[in-house]
């Protein structure tokens, strides 16, 4: 049940309190909520909102871009580092690395609830930044795994929470088109970093491609540990099991929760095996290795076609 909604066009309509009897019957009460900001209270635009989205542009670019071409390590270590083991079991190097992203982004959304983008970008700079150092230090199956898959993409995941949370906070009219903004810092990276690594592989080696792809991302994260943060102050609360899953059990959330999970499951595997399957159909590797940063070019213009023209 709502509140009639209020004869300012820029004034958000609150939910009332529970019902007793809802109460009584055992329903989880709804904190009263404090009245929620006008719209006009969103800056939607300025020097520091923008800089936020410069902020997060540069986590996604360093986060989900750097998920974006798992293909090309999926190639180079089933030819080249461990020629010894199963396509599928290596495989799995890449899809934990993603499974990483999405299963501790709950987790990190409360850590940004609680006490901001901050804290997220110094663990996830660390933890990224360290275990690409130690995947260029890897030879075994297991220091590869433990380097890419769970202590990189743990810092990866912190990233792209602290970089998407604040957006919201800073534009509203807007905030359409800074996120187009901020999500384009993937596609980019996508863009750009497999041609970085196809051209230095062969040049230089993996271990050394590896580490200045770390110092770039490295570079790179220095801005969101000084511009980014939340419009809003954020006022930690305590740590429920219950407070996951309780969104669970509104339909239409729980519908468009499974429609991305059925789209996630279905996006990265030609990422994951485009690069093998343009090879065995006679593609050069130099060129096929490309096939991942036209992939990625298409998303970025898409996304901008989709861009509204004005601020």
């Amino acid at each position: 049940m709502t509140s009639e909604s209020s004869s300012d066009s820029d004034t958000i309509a609150l939910p009332h309190p529970p019902d007793r009897e809802d109460q009584e019957k055992g329903s989880t009460p709804i904190e009263a909520a404090a009245p929620r900001p006008s719209l006009s209270e969103f800056p939607d635009g300025g020097l520091k909102a923008w800089s936020v989205v410069v902020g997060g542009w540069c986590c996604l670019f360093c986060s989900y871009g750097w998920i974006n071409v798992i293909g090309l390590f999926q190639t180079y270590y089933q030819e080249d580092l461990l020629p010894s083991y199963a396509p599928s079991t290596i495989s799995w190097i890449t899809s934990v690395e993603t499974g990483m992203m999405y299963l501790s982004t709950p987790l990190y959304g409360k850590i940004y609830d609680n006490h901001g983008p901050k804290p997220l970008v110094i663990w996830g700079t660390f933890a990224h930044v360290f275990g690409l150092m130690m995947a260029s230090l890897g030879r075994e199956y297991y220091q590869i795994f433990l380097a890419q898959s769970i202590c990189s993409a743990l810092g990866a995941a912190a990233l792209f929470s602290a970089g998407t949370g604040p957006i919201g906070s800073w534009f509203f009219r807007n905030r359409a088109l800074a996120f187009g903004i901020v999500t384009s810092g993937s596609s980019f990276s996508g863009c750009l970093i497999p041609i970085v690594v196809t051209r230095l592989l062969p040049r230089i080696g993996f271990p050394w491609t590896m580490r200045i792809c770390a110092f770039i991302f490295l570079g790179l994260l220095c801005i969101p540990l000084v511009v980014l943060e939340p419009r809003v102050r954020p006022k930690p609360q305590p740590w429920e099991i219950r407070a996951f899953l309780r969104p669970l059990y509104e339909p239409a959330f729980l519908a468009t929760t499974l429609g991305l999970a059925f789209f996630s499951w279905g996006m990265f595997i030609p990422f994951n095996f485009l690069v093998l399957e343009a090879q065995s159909h006679g593609m050069s590797l130099s060129l096929a290795n490309y096939l991942i940063a036209i992939l990625n070019a298409v998303r970025y213009g898409a996304i901008h076609s989709h861009l509204p023209t004005s601020i």
